[in-house]
């Protein structure tokens, strides 16, 4: 054999090996762009194992909850199987279809560089180009920018998804972007604003040292979950009603709980957290902590393991406050459905479907129903006026559901005739 043959005959198993990899390995595969859009426009029927192998749910390490949680809980620090959707025309921001970081603060009067798009590694950097954001970098503030973005992606599909209101949801204003503004400037605060199509998210000093709000999950789908109410309800924003607002306070609240909630390694933590008893599982409960132990020396900002009525609250006017009823309330059903659900477990066991009950199991098979009860009514709201906040403590799982409907649509009965709401 010549000198020419043997050196195509090498190149062309080097070639190989560059195409199949060496026994054993699995090939590296890339995706081309046209591809990724091709699969983008068909990835409501692609499971999730499917949307993550493709690249189509990007990974991003976030809180569980907040620093705070990350600090005291082992297991609900940063959350490494995260995942946000992909789309085409990712850009620096983070910017997306629905989406625009803006990291401008108002107290220093400082427009902070944008988190850089890489199209290539399918991930974004900081703005040396270099550094993947991740954990290992949080004190970036591209970090948080990502942190923040990938947090209201992930929330949006989930309401937008089948299993939630299966449409696509609109803004409240004119626009396609919500603009997310992760260090607005100094305060004790996060709110969203109609007005300048924004999500204001501040930060503050403690004893412990300098609080993100954009950094807790909670605080961050609390406020989308404003943003969502108000583009499928507008006129709620113009109530002068208290139990309106409240509402409007609950459901972000209702946001915060079921985002935790879906989250599979979270629910184990509260599992064991908890020993399996949810009456017991502050970790999913409570909302804030970083925020409530900052701001009020309390364990968490507000609870869904509460016990207030609208008899308690009669005179109180503050919406924070009135929202409790209606989280307490939604809490309940969740308890309500777990408690179903771990019923069903052992009669399977002792049917043989299964060797052990499982609580892990009875979890997972809460979280699709409680996505269909808490987030499908939202299309039966009033379309204006008051929504009357009540609540009703309900043993049986069933009429705890029932319950849920009525109090959407704000005509909500006490189960033994008597009303609650007292307006």
């Amino acid at each position: 054999m010549g000198t020419s043959a043997k050196k195509q005959k090498k190149n062309s198993k080097k070639n190989d090996n560059k195409t199949t990899g060496t026994a054993g390995e699995k090939p590296e595969r890339k995706l081309t762009r046209q591809t990724m859009i091709d699969l983008y426009q068909a990835r409501q029927y692609l499971g999730l194992d499917t949307l993550k192998e493709t690249g189509l749910r990007m990974p991003v390490r976030v809180y569980f909850k907040d620093p705070a949680v990350a600090a005291d809980t082992e297991g609900a620090g940063i959350d490494d199987e995260f995942t946000t959707p992909w789309e085409p025309g990712l850009d620096d921001g983070p910017t997306s279809a629905r989406f625009a970081v803006v990291d401008y603060d108002a107290t220093k009067n400082v427009l902070t560089p944008p988190a850089i798009w890489d199209a290539r590694k399918n991930c974004y950097l900081a703005p040396d180009r270099k550094t993947v954001l991740d954990d290992e970098v949080k004190e970036l503030y591209q970090y948080h920018q990502l942190s923040v973005w990938a947090t209201v992606q992930n929330t949006l599909d989930f309401f937008e998804s089948g299993a939630g209101l299966g449409r696509r949801i609109s803004w409240a204003f004119e626009g396609n972007r919500l603009i997310i503004v992760p260090h607005a400037g100094y305060g004790e605060n996060a709110y969203y604003d109609r007005g300048s199509k924004s999500l204001q998210l501040y930060w503050f000093e403690s004893e412990k040292g300098t609080v993100f709000t954009c950094l807790s999950t909670d605080i961050v789908n609390h406020e989308f979950g404003h943003a969502v109410l108000d583009g499928l309800r507008p006129y709620y924003y113009e109530s002068v009603l208290a139990q309106t607002a409240a509402f409007h306070e609950f459901m972000g609240d209702l946001t915060a709980l079921l985002m935790a909630f879906s989250n599979n390694a979270f629910r184990k933590v509260v599992l064991k957290e908890s020993n399996g008893e949810l009456t017991d599982a502050q970790l999913l409960a409570g909302l804030a902590r970083e925020f409530g132990e900052a701001t009020a020396n309390a364990p968490y900002l507000r609870t869904g393991l509460n016990k207030h009525t609208m008899q308690d609250l009669a005179g109180n006017l503050e919406p924070h406050a009135l929202s409790e009823v209606l989280t307490g309330t939604i809490f309940d059903i969740l308890m309500g459905v777990f408690a179903k659900h771990q019923k069903n477990e052992v009669e399977r066991a002792k049917a043989g479907g299964s060797k052990n009950p499982s609580d892990i199991r009875a979890l997972a098979d809460t979280v699709p129903r409680m996505q269909m009860l808490a987030i499908q009514p939202l299309d039966l709201l009033r379309l204006s006026h008051g929504v009357a906040a009540a609540t009703a403590r309900a043993d049986d799982a069933d009429q705890a559901e029932r319950l849920l409907s009525l109090m959407l649509n704000g005509m909500l009965t006490d189960p033994a005739g008597g009303s609650r709401t007292g307006y």
